[in-house]
């Protein structure tokens, strides 16, 4: 993905934040990156190799859904909205943008356990799959075991 954005557009391809170097670089680039004004897109829906994972109730089974995107919103304090996009044909595309919390707050602060957090997503990212289940993929196995 990398290689075509910067074959598309270098200058945006720069801003991209590698995220293959896990540890708290990527959480200070991002915290870099938010207080330019930049916005940050993470993948909620992808656990990296030996990435944290918290067990989900997803699509009738349990999946593996990453916790570092909460982790990362709780303690930089930020927003979190999820995205999705329908490819609708012919190159339309319909984007939906819904706030999921304003602010993580952790159990130990007073806040929801993640997994709270991460289950009001995979209940949103079930209810896109459900709507249009030829849009959603992943090149990997989706369920333990």
């Amino acid at each position: 993905m990398s290689r075509l954005l910067n074959s598309l557009n270098p200058q945006l391809a720069a801003t991209v934040i590698n995220s293959r170097d896990a540890g708290p670089g990527v959480a200070l680039a991002i915290r870099d990156a938010l207080g330019e004004g930049a916005i940050v897109a993470l993948l909620a829906d992808r656990l990296r190799p030996g990435g944290k994972a918290s067990d989900t109730p997803f699509l009738g089974g349990i999946a593996q859904f990453p916790t570092a995107p909460w982790e990362i919103a709780a303690a930089l304090g930020v927003p979190v909205v999820a995205c999705f996009g329908v490819y609708r044909g012919r190159n339309r595309y319909d984007l939906q943008f819904e706030t999921l919390a304003e602010q993580i707050v952790r159990e130990r602060d007073g806040g929801r356990p993640l997994a709270d957090w991460i289950r009001v997503f995979a209940d949103r990212l079930e209810r896109q799959v459900r709507g249009a289940p030829l849009n959603w993929f992943n090149f990997y196995d989706f369920w333990p075991g």
